[in-house]
């Protein structure tokens, strides 16, 4: 399997107003596969449950 570098930039703080969280919403993704940063992207954080 060939090793990817990724480099991620994290908000320090971030506002989000859905109930799922993914990456894409807290951080930026870099890396030079398209693909690999797609699956990145789409990674759930964080859920939070209904009120």
């Amino acid at each position: 399997m060939k090793q990817q570098v990724v480099y991620l930039k994290c908000d320090r703080n971030a506002e989000v107003q859905a109930q799922d969280v993914f990456l894409k919403d807290v951080a930026e993704v870099r890396c030079r596969d398209k693909v690999l940063s797609a699956k990145l992207n789409a990674i759930k954080v964080c859920h939070f449950p209904k009120e």
